[in-house]
């Protein structure tokens, strides 16, 4: 039951840290300008990747250590999963609206979760 838990984790934040680069957006024209104007969103995403990343590696050192995953286990896992697949949610948010208190304590609120 413990790989299988693992599979179905190893999944789902494959999808998340994929749905977030499909979120990328191509700029309107190829200039610096443009470019630039992406840089608030290109950073959303690195950030909200390396926590996604850095999460799923300690969720793997984690389950190492556990030998038996009773429903305790399972209520855990699923709510980190949840956490984890509203950080592209979250990280769309930011980018697309940069300026905004609301973005902002949305992202840290999941970015702190």
């Amino acid at each position: 039951m413990k790989d299988r838990l693992i599979a179905l984790s190893d999944g789902i934040i494959a999808i998340a840290a994929t749905i977030m680069v499909l979120e990328l957006a191509l700029p309107s024209q190829l200039t610096f300008d443009s470019i630039l104007d992406l840089s608030t969103t290109f950073f959303a995403y690195l950030v909200s990747f390396s926590l996604i990343y850095f999460s799923w590696r300690t969720h793997n050192n984690i389950f190492k250590k556990i030998e038996n995953v009773d429903g305790h286990i399972f209520v855990m896992n699923g709510f980190w999963l949840v956490i984890a697949t509203l950080i592209p949610f979250a990280t769309k948010l930011k980018g697309s609206f940069p300026n905004s208190n609301i973005a902002a304590i949305i992202y840290v609120l999941l970015l702190i979760f």
